[in-house]
């Protein structure tokens, strides 16, 4: 009983200490002030721009939701393909079929909203491929979609212009999304989560029988899975697999995520409103 008193207080301190930084973090982010890491994320952030040929300047509510709405529509046809015809592509190694079409309409619907609904029973309804194009693909992406509502709508209570869709979605991805993942990824990796793309292995139970133990790359699932408050985990039982969670680090840590970015939002909005009793 002590030891679970001390790490609830434990992980509530550690919650704490992370939520104003953070919070500072995504201000200075959205404000576009300079950062040590510009020199890495700005080639980047303008490779994107280029290519998509986004134009940079601020937008009505009007445009900002359309915006929104087209981005996210085009992602969720992109994905449902993919889904449907899964069992044709490659890093499908366990030889998984294409998945059945009112499954995969209600799947890219789901994860493109962060609803997240698990109906395909996860390591064995979809292919290596799926997990990462499809997968970790949208758990960026309706994160992305959602800071970046969240940081129109405080610019809006300040009386500031909403800004521009595209740049909020492809900063909240290379800034925040991006570089936190990486980092909690080879974490995770470090304290015994998988992290493969070989096929699932068979092994012969002390009992005679044959079982079959799945695997893949986990390691970079989880970390934007917890980051990004997603539901659907790699495998069906989620964080209750030990390959998903080996150990108390390993469950430390996917909390952390968890609650990185509900908490630090509130730090953002006081600064972005120049309040500092919300601060």
């Amino acid at each position: 009983m002590l030891f679970v008193v001390l790490s609830t207080i434990v992980t509530l301190l550690l919650v704490i200490l992370m939520a104003k930084p953070m919070g500072s973090y995504i201000y200075n982010v959205f404000t576009l002030s300079p950062s040590k890491i510009d020199k890495v994320f700005s080639p980047i952030k303008n490779f994107i721009y280029k290519i998509c040929n986004i134009n940079k300047d601020d937008q009505s509510l009007k445009n900002y939701i359309i915006s929104l709405l087209i981005t996210n529509t085009i992602m969720i046809g992109i994905i449902y393909l993919i889904l449907r015809t899964q069992g044709f592509l490659p890093l499908n190694h366990n030889e998984i079929g294409n998945m059945e079409p009112s499954l995969a309409f209600n799947t890219a619907i789901s994860f493109m909203t962060n609803t997240n609904l698990q109906h395909y029973s996860g390591e064995v309804g979809l292919s290596y491929l799926s997990q990462m194009i499809v997968i970790i693909f949208t758990m960026f992406t309706a994160t992305a979609t959602e800071i970046s509502v969240a940081i129109a709508f405080i610019r809006g209570l300040s009386g500031k212009p909403l800004g521009n869709f595209f740049v909020d979605f492809i900063r909240s991805i290379t800034r925040i999304l991006v570089p936190v993942s990486v980092i909690a990824s080879l974490i995770f990796i470090a304290l015994g989560v998988s992290q493969t793309l070989e096929r699932s292995v068979t092994a012969n139970t002390i009992e005679g029988a044959k079982q079959v133990i799945n695997r893949g790359p986990i390691g970079s699932f989880l970390s934007i899975k917890e980051l990004g408050n997603n539901g659907g985990g790699f495998f069906g039982g989620n964080s209750s697999r030990p390959f998903e969670n080996p150990n108390a680090l390993s469950n430390l840590l996917q909390m952390l995520l968890m609650f990185l970015l509900p908490t630090s939002l509130p730090f953002t909005y006081g600064r972005m409103v120049r309040n500092k009793k919300r601060r």
